[in-house]
């Protein structure tokens, strides 16, 4: 299986995108974020729905079926950016897209990508790893929401309203799960961002650890190291 290799810059633009044929990125089933070109801060979420190598993708938008001036800007776009969440970062491209009205469901084919760029932090790597976690603020909240992926540096976690301001602290409780067993981690981490979508169905947040223990610390650090050397042995996560 081939894989995509950093380099040492932040965003790595690949020469060709048949390396992305044989990858298990762009799956049936994947999610990924749409938005227009030059306006990323409308973006909508789609489910991949179906896949064919090195020429076409066919993705199908989450979006409440009364938007009608959200279906009208993406389907008169002839060109979409498609950003999506992988092991080493974000993968990015823009695409040639088509509405293909006969369908039952909104549903949009994309031209497969001729260049593709992964966004990445080669000092914090994610792994996907979907599972409800605890979290409080002290005082007025405790919610459980669902964390979306993991790295030594922090999580993604969705809620479907704001969980607090950018900048307020949360203290968090997830399970990490071993060969061997699972490990409790208990931890601080801080709202770093907030991402609400045109949808408005939730709210996804970037939390940043803060002042994490020694044990925290190296039980995540265990974790991620588990995961991204099975990943290199090519068994990649569903």
């Amino acid at each position: 299986m081939s894989q995509i290799q950093p380099k040492k810059d932040s965003a790595v633009e690949l020469e060709l995108s048949q390396q992305l044929v044989s990858s298990p990125y762009l799956q049936e089933g994947k999610t990924v974020f749409m938005s227009l070109p030059q306006q990323s801060a409308t973006q909508l979420r789609a489910q991949v729905v179906q896949v064919i190598a090195g020429q076409s993708l066919l993705i199908r938008p989450l979006a409440k079926a009364d938007q009608l001036d959200v279906r009208v800007k993406f389907n008169s776009a002839s060109t979409l950016h498609i950003r999506m969440a992988v092991a080493n970062g974000v993968l990015c491209f823009d695409s040639n897209a088509q509405l293909l009205p006969q369908q039952a469901h909104w549903t949009i084919a994309l031209q497969w990508p001729e260049q593709i760029r992964v966004e990445q932090s080669r000092n914090y790597p994610r792994v996907a790893l979907q599972q409800a976690i605890l979290l409080e603020r002290t005082g007025d909240m405790r919610r459980r929401a669902m964390m979306l992926n993991l790295s030594e540096q922090g999580m993604q976690v969705e809620y479907h309203a704001p969980l607090g301001l950018i900048g307020e602290e949360l203290k968090l409780l997830l399970v990490l799960p071993f060969e061997t067993g699972s490990l409790t981690v208990e931890a601080k981490a801080i709202i770093r961002s907030k991402f609400s979508e045109i949808s408005e169905d939730h709210v996804l947040h970037g939390l940043e650890f803060s002042h994490l223990s020694d044990a925290a610390n190296k039980t995540i650090r265990r974790y991620m190291q588990e995961r991204l050397s099975g990943q290199n042995d090519g068994s990649m996560p569903s």
